[in-house]
């Protein structure tokens, strides 16, 4: 079988604060309160970047 790296539309919470460039949890926080959409399974916490991208849209000045 060939080795395939699989590149996740669903990003963990600190795959989401790499992916936006941010460092603090607290951060991230504030912009789900503002409403960033976060998909939870039992304790499974996921963001797609799709959400991030249009969340970061929707603030764009």
């Amino acid at each position: 079988m060939e080795n395939v790296k699989v590149k996740s539309e669903w990003l963990t919470y600190r795959q989401a604060m790499d992916y936006l460039q941010i460092k603090s949890y607290t951060t991230l926080y504030k912009f789900i309160a503002k409403g960033l959409k976060v998909t939870e399974i039992g304790n499974v916490k996921r963001i797609a970047k799709e959400n991030l991208d249009a969340f970061m849209d929707k603030y764009s000045i």
